[in-house]
Formats: C-alpha cells, sequence, structure tokens
C-alpha cells in the first residue's frame, strides 16, 4: 500500500479466524506512517486534507484502510489523552481496561470511541455490538459506511464527519449508526476503570482498530502505565511527590515492578530515579527544587513483551513565592479561594471572594461577616432564618427637610426576635426620614 505515492513498511500483522473452519481469514496490518504524513499535513493549509492510498493489485481484497492523525497544539490547556488499539477481535469476543488518572466527571471529561471495521456488512443477523461497564452501546456497529457492497470495499470507521450520537435503542441490529460513539452516559462520576467488550456474533466482520479520544485526562488501556498527579504548584525547596500507577491487559495493579522516573524538561531535568511498585502496582518519586519553573516528569516501566512503555507527563510549577494550598494551578497570594479549588475564579459579586467560598455570592461583603455563624453572610442574612441576628445599639440618622429638628423618643431592639424599632418627634410638620 501506499500514500500519496510512498510506500507503506508494515510494522505488525495479526491473522485471525473467522470462526469455526475458516482459520487466518482475516488479516489486519499496522503501521507508523509519521515520516510520510506530517510533512504532507503541516505544509496543508487549514481545513479538511485529502490522501490518496494506493491497494495495488489486491484492491479486491483489501476492504479499506483507516489513517489516526494525532495533532500538537502547543495553545491547548487541558489534557488529553489518544489510545489505539490495534489487532485481530477475537470470535468469542475482546475485553478492553480503561483507566483514568483522575476520577471522571462529565463536567471536564469527555470519552469518544471509534471503531475500525472490515469485512462489514449490516444484514442477515451480521453485527458487532459494544457494552460499556456491562451496558450496552450498541448493536449496531459495522456495515460499509465508508465503502460499497462489494469485495475489497465492505468497510466503516468513525471518523471525520461522522456523528458520535449512540444509536437510541442499544439493542437495535438495524441502526445505522458511524462507528463514533460517546462513552459519557455509560460511565459513573468517579469512576476512574471502565470495562470495554466488543464481539461480532456472526464471526463476520472484524473489528481491528478501537481509538479512544479522551479529553480532560490521562488515561491507558490494558498494559501500561499512569503519572499522577498531572498539575501541581508548589513552593520551591519543597518536598513534591509523584505516583506512577501500573496495570496489566486486564487494568488489574501490577506489583514488583520497577519503575524508572524522570524529569525530563525544567530547572531539574535529567534528574531521575527509581522504585517498585507496591501490591497496589504504585510506585513514587519524590523530589524538590531550589529555583522556580516548570517541570516535566514521566514514568517508564518494561511490560511483559520486553518493550520499556513511558507514562503520560505530569507538569510540576515551582515558585519563588507562596503555595498553591488547593491544587487549582493559582498561587495562594493570587487565588480569591485559597482553600477550596476554583481555577475559573468565578467572583459573580465583584467583592474579590471566589463563589465556591463566598458566604453571599450574590451581595458584595468582601469582608465576609458572619456574626451569627450560621454559614450566610450578614449582608444577605435573610429575615426568618432560624437564628435572628445579633441587635446592637440603636444609633437613627435623619433625613429630609424636619431630620434636624426631630428628636428620638424611644428605641429597643430585641435578640430574641431580630426586631429592631424607633419611635421618633418632629418639631415641624414635615416629613422626616429614619
Amino acid at each position: 500500500m501506499s500514500i500519496n505515492g510512498n510506500s507503506v513498511s508494515w510494522d505488525a500483522q495479526v491473522s485471525t479466524d473467522a470462526g469455526p473452519g475458516f482459520p487466518d481469514f482475516f488479516s489486519s496490518h499496522f503501521a507508523d506512517v509519521t515520516s510520510i504524513v506530517r510533512p504532507i499535513v503541516n505544509a496543508a493549509a487549514a481545513g479538511t486534507l485529502s490522501l490518496t492510498i494506493g491497494e495495488g493489485s489486491s484492491s479486491d481484497r483489501i476492504d479499506g484502510s483507516s489513517l489516526v492523525v494525532v495533532f500538537d497544539d502547543p495553545s491547548q490547556t487541558n489534557v488529553s489523552t489518544v489510545v489505539l488499539l490495534f489487532g485481530g477481535q477475537a470470535t468469542t469476543g475482546d475485553t478492553s481496561a480503561l483507566t483514568l488518572a483522575e476520577p471522571f466527571d462529565s463536567a471536564t471529561q469527555d470519552i469518544e470511541l471509534s471503531l475500525a471495521i472490515g469485512f462489514s456488512l449490516q444484514a442477515g443477523g451480521q453485527f458487532s455490538l459494544i457494552d460499556v461497564n456491562g451496558q450496552r452501546l450498541t448493536s449496531s456497529a459495522g456495515d460499509f459506511d465508508d465503502g460499497a457492497l462489494a469485495n475489497g470495499a465492505l468497510y466503516t470507521v468513525g471518523g471525520l464527519g461522522d456523528d458520535p450520537a449512540n444509536p437510541p435503542d442499544p439493542n437495535a441490529t438495524d441502526f445505522d449508526d458511524d462507528e463514533l460513539y460517546t462513552l459519557n452516559p455509560l460511565i459513573g462520576t468517579g469512576d476512574t476503570a471502565i470495562e470495554i467488550f466488543s464481539q461480532n456474533p456472526s464471526n463476520d466482520d472484524i473489528i481491528h482498530l478501537a481509538t479512544f479520544i479522551i479529553s480532560g485526562t490521562a488515561a491507558i488501556v490494558g498494559e501500561g502505565i499512569l503519572l499522577t498527579p498531572l498539575n501541581a504548584t508548589n513552593p520551591v525547596n519543597t518536598d513534591h511527590t509523584v505516583t506512577a500507577s501500573v496495570q496489566d491487559d486486564s487494568g488489574d495493579p501490577i506489583a514488583n515492578r520497577e519503575v524508572t522516573f524522570e524529569v525530563i524538561s525544567g530547572p531539574n531535568a535529567g534528574l531521575t530515579g527509581t522504585d517498585d511498585t507496591n501490591a497496589s502496582g504504585e510506585a513514587t518519586f519524590t523530589f524538590t527544587s531550589a529555583v522556580a519553573g516548570i517541570d516535566v516528569v514521566v514514568a517508564s516501566f518494561v511490560n511483559s513483551e520486553g518493550a520499556t512503555i513511558t507514562s503520560n507527563e505530569a507538569r510540576k510549577t515551582w515558585t519563588d513565592g507562596d503555595g498553591d494550598s488547593d491544587g487549582d494551578g493559582i498561587p495562594d497570594s493570587e487565588d480569591n479561594c485559597p482553600f477550596t479549588s476554583n481555577p475559573n475564579q468565578e467572583d459573580a459579586d465583584g467583592d474579590g471572594v471566589g463563589d465556591v467560598c463566598d458566604n453571599c455570592p450574590d451581595t458584595p461583603n468582601p469582608n465576609q461577616a458572619d456574626t451569627d455563624g450560621d454559614g450566610t453572610g450578614d449582608a444577605c442574612e435573610m429575615m426568618g432564618d432560624d437564628t435572628p441576628p445579633v441587635c446592637g445599639a440603636i444609633v437613627p440618622e435623619f433625613d429630609g427637610p424636619g431630620g434636624a429638628l426631630s428628636a428620638v423618643e424611644t428605641s429597643a431592639s430585641d435578640p430574641e426576635s431580630g426586631i429592631a424599632s424607633v419611635a421618633f418627634t418632629s418639631l415641624v410638620n414635615l416629613d422626616g426620614f429614619v
């Protein structure tokens, strides 16, 4: 095969049975084509780019191909992860373990799944199904959405121009989905372990590529390593610890495995350390910095196949001044809620106190006075509260034409009811206002 006339050299090949009597019927191939695609994409104008894929003389036996391009965008501030799973689907189905570096939160994280399926037709009971955490996502994966009803064209892949909306009826086998799905509805808040099961009950289709696009956090699928926390800020000359979590193909922890840590950039570049994983599959590395700056740390281990696997990057910001007590990336001296995480620093009433820790978020009260200690600031204390406000001495002020010729007769405050009253007389026949 070729891309824009450039020959492709395969890095891996997998043969898969198509049920009893058809051993090694399917053949799937994988290649890293970065050296071919990068100069083409980088030189192109913004927008959709078309590439020519050559199949040579075997076109009638090659159903299709998927090209995955991952962009490095320095302007992005959120952590994102792309995971590619290549292989050949077992006739009994496959299970993949996806592990998130941070508990799932649909407000800040998003997970999409793309499938590439060959020899794909959706008729006569031929379909593929996907389960996420034991819940059915689709029973309609397959067909030849990106090909044609002919040998050498039975192919579909979730990608550009496809809709990630999930099938309205996950058990329907005749829905024309796009093999692009959003996993969010099937993941519980706080989950870190996600299980994905795929199967083609008729043994006719071959799922040979699954791509996970995870926005908002780092993640691994199968045997791999995660490094946390992803971001942290501390004053110089204080200790910081990163934790590497190592898992096997099933998502279970790997114990007694050596992990190597390295600061790959920043004021402490070149600093390294090692630690063996404990029973929970965790290893730690503690370091400090004498100067301000941003260190980038990675961890690595040797997997069961003898290959060195490197983790996601973890960023450590060292500051000359104070620290970041709540870990939201805002130094305490600049944080409008230094002890409650609020990276967006929202302050609706503009009083300098962030909404998440303001006892009157809609009423300016920079001093946060709360005389009765009920959690609601004095500035917005409502009558009818179970605890009445404390009433002090009444000092009335008069305004209006008769104000200067008015005299207080009586004044009183009742701490039980929280009601204050004042009576006054005016020496002239004019209105006065207290």
